[in-house]
């Protein structure tokens, strides 16, 4: 594989990680538990990108009350780990590649200037189906100033807080999103919850572990730049 193949595709993940972990809510329990995983799976959806077979076909939310981790792996070569914190309105986003381990922190104001790329529309519908055991209601997504087909979101009332997508291109949704999809550094990936598993989560989870070097944005971003050189 490339450094510039590893490049794109590592930017993908932490894109990926980021929107799902932006989707949680800040105490996903509603009429369920503020506790437990929830497994997605995910795919990318044009058969004909050039990183079609190495994109990541699962993914790992574990969510205990304001906190949560998103863990995502590609061919063993490459480990994200993404920490939110909805109380101090942060992501801490990990990577470990080979014998680099670093993470960087973003605020609120730095996670909603990304968004303001992928700014959505959405029309209600009356539709509704079950997903991963929750009753879920279809919303029409378009994208602002784009000329791409609407697509289609699925959401439960079931699951989440209000405000659980505040920080998110979904704002507006009120409901933790089961199926929706994202594009990012030119590949379009969907992902739909597929089980929801009632289980106790540590505390030592979301905390980042001391052998992991705290960088700011512009050093994590040098370390991709020099993978694709």
């Amino acid at each position: 594989m490339s450094f510039k193949r590893i490049f794109i595709l590592v930017s993908l993940l932490f894109a990926v990680a980021s929107t799902i972990f932006l989707n949680s809510c800040s105490a996903i329990g509603g009429a369920g538990s503020d506790e437990g995983v929830i497994q997605f799976d995910t795919k990318a959806i044009d058969k004909n990108h050039p990183l079609y077979d190495l994109a990541p076909n699962s993914a790992h939310l574990h969510f205990k009350g304001d906190k949560f981790l998103i863990e995502m792996s590609t061919m063993g070569l490459f480990n994200m780990s993404i920490i939110g914190d909805n109380l101090s309105k942060s992501m801490t986003q990990m990577i470990k590649f080979m014998d680099l381990r670093q993470a960087c922190i973003e605020t609120e104001a730095q996670l909603r200037a990304e968004n303001d790329s992928y700014k959505l529309t959405f029309e209600e519908t009356s539709d509704t189906k079950e997903i991963a055991g929750y009753t879920c209601k279809r919303i029409i997504a378009k994208k602002v100033n784009s000329s791409e087909p609407p697509f289609d979101v699925w959401y439960t009332e079931d699951l989440g807080k209000s405000n659980c997508n505040l920080l998110t291109p979904y704002a507006e949704i009120k409901g933790l999103l089961m199926d929706y999809k994202i594009k990012k550094f030119g590949m379009e990936m969907q992902f739909t919850a597929v089980k929801y598993t009632d289980t106790k989560i540590d505390d030592q989870l979301f905390k980042v572990p001391s052998d992991i070097k705290i960088v700011d944005q512009k050093e994590m971003q040098k370390f991709f730049d020099e993978l694709e050189e």
